[in-house]
């Protein structure tokens, strides 16, 4: 009872903020979810998000739930690098994630340009490969690793949604979704210049 309240209070929501439209989608999109998670046995698919395809992850109920239900996230961000990242640019991507923002970002600086997407989750960099290798992105250098104040080894902690992991293993705690922890490899963003020269973003 309290997960279909749950449901109800999310579709409200959406309908003040989003508008009817929003709510048949979502209905629609996590019926479809449902036969090809459940019935189907369907964990990854493909979708269509602005010009670039991604592929998303089904049970992850972090960007890509996002991803899958409204087929678009943050656009506040996504107008800022429209109007201000140039052809030709070189980007550092600081937790890149599934690769949502690295294909808006290789779209806008072009083959011309880079990106350096560093990811520290083995899931998402497994899925911001196969992103790149789907959009055909050449420009785009992955880094297995996080980025802090100091460089060396340290702990990581993954949420249930794949977009909250973080250092700070006492704010999964709070929320209640820390799924598991790992040593990572972490960089500063001077070692990353070192490594790879410098860069626009």
């Amino acid at each position: 009872m309290t997960k279909a309240i749950h449901m109800l209070r999310q579709l409200v929501f959406v309908y003040r903020t989003r508008g009817i439209s929003s709510c048949i989608r979502i209905i629609y999109r996590e019926l479809v979810r449902s036969i090809l998670e459940k019935l189907c046995g369907i964990r990854w698919v493909r979708t269509k998000i602005f010009n670039f395809h991604l592929l998303l992850d089904l049970k992850d109920r972090g960007i890509c739930r996002t991803l899958w239900l409204f087929g678009e996230r943050e656009l506040d961000h996504k107008w800022i690098m429209d109007r201000t990242v140039k052809h030709g640019s070189r980007i550092l991507d600081i937790g890149a994630n599934i690769g949502y923002y690295v294909l808006i970002e290789a779209n806008l600086v072009g083959s011309s340009g880079q990106i350096v997407a560093v990811e520290p989750s083995p899931t998402n960099i497994d899925l911001l490969r196969k992103n790149i290798q789907l959009n055909g992105l050449d420009q785009v250098t992955v880094v297995e690793g996080a980025v802090s104040n100091s460089g060396g080894i340290q702990k990581f902690f993954l949420a249930e949604e794949s977009n909250l992991n973080t250092f700070h293993r006492e704010i999964l705690e709070i929320r209640n979704n820390l799924k598991g922890e790992l040593d990572v490899q972490v960089f500063t963003v001077r070692e990353l210049t070192k490594l790879y020269g410098s860069f626009d973003y």
